[in-house]
């Protein structure tokens, strides 16, 4: 019977390889988990210390950030690093001249976008309707400017394949950004001193990742001329993930800035806090799906299809069988979850968390596929794809948020990013040679543990009346989990600690 570990056993896979990934997958795994528990505390104590509007009104602005980012960075990282990914077996001497002309293109669109912000900050907030936003958008150009640096690093890293040194960068934010964050907020500085605490972690993750960038590019050695036309290449495919980055922040964005636009900032933390607590759930499957996509591309290029293949089944796999039960739990333990971890003010929040909840799979599946596509060279195909998805996305946005409110914005982002997620396995099916019969079975085999574990959860929710008999049912959902698929062979203990190194 297959059986897995986490990530799955890889049957045809050398043993050199897997240690890569797995090292890798760990290094980002711990970082992750690092983030998850002072990101899940930020969150708490935010909650709780600020007021649904003006935790709204700081997502809002982060928002709007995120938008602008998106148009500064211009997939110009992203497309370095799959050239870096590509040079560094063949030609490595070309590795500094990437980084240099990755470098100038992101300065030239963070100079033109940061100005064309600034100039249009007031406009901004007076078209949501929402004057008490211009404070948080005046930080906002700070925020744009660290924040593309650091996501710059660590997608440079990744096309390095040093996990490690991009999991460092992401538990120093998120060290200092903890403190400075709850510091001035507990001080009394509301929503813009949560910003400022922000924008102080990037400042200083910034420069930590400078010193590591100049210390790993100074390892290659300029070749004598660089490559003709490789600047252009860099440019060119940085377009279609431009577009797909766009589509992404379409998706994930753009439903919180509709949001203040139709409703309220109330309505705003709602929802917030909602995709917070699924960006909580999926970490661990983000680490895997940002350690393992360089990989594929690694093997493809060596000519190892059927490696590539077997990796990606392997994730695949672990995602299911990781997130169906998660995806099940959280939506039979949301009331009361929500209200005894936030307060009983965030108990509107309950209904799109219940819908977000089928999204935990979804996106799952999405960070061990969409990525892996673009190291694949299939960031145009993945860009168109995702720009149609995106435009539906808003429309269907549009349509639903002043008809059925916050709910309706869930309900959008889960349908679209389904037929996004569903194109994209298409298309690894169309570079790889996958085992369809085998993918069918596991997850089948995933999906009847998650229901029995559903059904025991179900039963012991209404028992639910504190922080206490919460954790119980949460324990014994994961315990019985466990049990069945140690049980049914589909997990094996030996197989995980070989995975850990045990």
């Amino acid at each position: 019977m297959h059986s897995v570990g986490l990530p799955n056993r890889v049957y045809v896979v050398s043993m050199s390889l897997r240690k890569k990934v797995v090292s890798g997958f760990s290094a980002e795994l711990v970082a992750q988990l690092f983030g998850v528990i002072f990101s899940g505390l930020l969150l708490v104590i935010l909650a709780r210390l600020l007021t649904a509007e003006q935790y709204g009104l700081l997502y809002l602005s982060i928002s709007i950030f995120s938008v602008i980012i998106l148009i500064t960075s211009f997939g110009f990282s992203r497309s370095a690093a799959r050239y870096i990914t590509d040079y560094e077996e063949n030609d490595p001497g070309q590795i500094p001249y990437i980084i240099r002309a990755s470098l100038l293109y992101c300065a030239v669109a963070l100079l033109v976008v940061g100005f064309s912000f600034t100039v249009f900050q007031e406009q901004i907030s007076h078209w949501l309707g929402e004057p008490d936003l211009q404070p948080l958008l005046l930080v906002g150009i700070l925020y744009i400017i660290f924040y593309s640096f650091v996501e710059y690093c660590r997608r440079i890293f990744q096309g390095f394949k040093s996990i490690k040194k991009s999991a460092t960068l992401h538990v120093v934010n998120t060290s200092f950004k903890f403190v400075f964050v709850v510091l001035l907020v507990v001080i009394g500085f509301d929503a813009v001193g949560a910003l400022v605490g922000y924008v102080v972690g990037l400042v200083v993750t910034s420069l930590f990742g400078a010193v590591l960038l100049y210390r790993t590019v100074k390892a290659y050695e300029s070749s004598a001329k660089v490559e003709p036309g490789l600047r252009r290449k860099l440019f060119e495919y940085s377009l279609p993930i431009t577009l797909t980055s766009s589509g992404t922040v379409l998706i994930k964005r753009v439903d919180v800035i509709l949001i203040g636009f139709f409703l309220n900032p109330v309505a705003v933390g709602y929802y917030t806090v909602s995709k917070q607590i699924i960006d909580f759930v999926v970490k661990p499957a983000n680490s895997l799906g940002f350690s393992i996509s360089p990989r594929y591309s690694e093997q493809v290029s060596k000519g190892n299809y059927s490696r590539a293949a077997t990796l990606y089944q392997d994730a695949l796999h672990s995602m299911v069988l990781l997130y169906a039960p998660a995806a099940i739990g959280l939506f039979l333990v949301a009331d009361p979850a929500v209200t005894l971890i936030f307060g009983q003010e965030y108990h509107g929040a309950i209904p799109v968390v219940q819908m977000f909840s089928i999204y935990v799979l979804i996106q799952a599946i999405s960070y061990v596929t969409g990525s892996g596509l673009d190291y694949l060279g299939k960031a145009k195909f993945r860009a168109i794809l995702k720009g149609t998805i995106a435009v539906g996305n808003v429309v269907l946005n549009i349509i639903l948020i002043p008809t059925i409110g916050i709910t309706g914005a869930a309900l959008a982002t889960v349908l679209t990013y389904g037929f996004y997620v569903t194109g994209n396995v298409y298309l690894m099916h169309c570079e790889l040679p996958l085992d369809w019969a085998k993918i069918a079975a596991n997850t089948i085999k995933a999906l009847l543990i998650a229901s029995v574990m559903g059904a025991i959860v179900f039963a012991l929710s209404a028992y639910i009346t504190g922080y206490l008999s919460l954790i119980a049912v949460i324990g014994t959902g994961i315990a019985i989990w466990a049990t069945l698929s140690i049980a049914t062979g589909v997990v094996e203990p030996q197989e995980i600690r070989a995975h850990m190194g045990v």
